[in-house]
C-alpha cells in the first residue's frame, strides 16, 4: 500500500497512528492554480508543473474535446469545471497533488477553490502566466497573490515516488 492512502497502522507504542496524517504532515498535498489569458501558454506551463510535482492536471478543454462537445458550449464547460473542482478537492484530501488550469476564471472562483483546498490541508499556489497586450484579461491583483503560498524553487517540494495520474487516461 502507498503512504498516501488512508490506512491505519496497528498498535504502535500503545497508540493508533494514521499514516495519512503523518504523510500529509511531511508532504502536504499541493494545488497549483494556473491562470492567464487565452492563448497565453497556460497549457505548457500547467503540463510542466504537473510533471514537476507528479500532479494530476485538471483542464476543462481536453475533457470537452473527449466528450465531443463544442468548446464554446458554456453550460457544458461550467458543469465540467464544477466536476473537476470537486475531483480536485477529493484528490487533495487523499494527499495527491493537482495542477488546475483556471485560465481566465474570475477571482471569486479561484478564491473558492483555494479556500476548499486549504480546508483539506493542502498548500495552494497561484501561477500567473503573463501575456502582454492581451485585451480583456486582467492580471490578479497583489492582494490576491498575497493569499497564496509561494512556489518552492525547482527541486524543492517534489515528492519522489509519487506517480502522476494523467487527467484523461481513464476516459474511453
Amino acid at each position: 500500500r502507498g503512504c498516501d492512502r488512508a490506512t491505519s497502522v496497528g498498535d504502535i507504542g500503545g497508540r493508533q497512528r494514521d499514516v495519512t496524517w503523518h504523510t500529509r504532515r511531511m508532504h502536504p498535498a499541493r494545488l497549483v492554480i494556473v491562470c492567464g489569458p487565452p492563448g497565453g501558454a497556460t497549457v505548457p506551463v500547467a503540463e510542466r508543473l504537473a510533471e514537476r510535482f507528479a500532479a494530476t492536471r485538471m483542464a476543462p478543454d481536453p475533457w470537452i474535446e473527449r466528450l465531443g462537445v463544442d468548446l464554446g458550449d458554456a453550460a457544458v464547460r461550467a458543469r465540467i469545471v464544477l466536476l473537476q473542482a470537486a475531483l480536485t478537492i477529493d484528490l487533495l484530501r487523499v494527499g495527491a497533488n493537482v495542477v488546475a488550469e483556471a485560465g481566465v476564471a474570475p477571482r471569486a472562483e479561484r478564491d473558492l477553490l483555494r479556500r476548499r483546498a486549504v480546508d483539506v490541508g493542502a498548500l495552494v499556489h497561484l501561477e500567473v502566466v503573463d501575456a502582454t497586450n492581451h485585451d480583456g484579461w486582467q492580471r490578479p491583483a497583489d492582494d490576491e497573490l498575497a493569499t497564496y503560498d509561494p512556489l518552492p524553487p525547482v527541486g524543492a517540494g517534489e515528492r519522489p515516488g509519487t506517480a502522476s495520474f494523467p487527467y484523461g487516461s481513464w476516459l474511453p
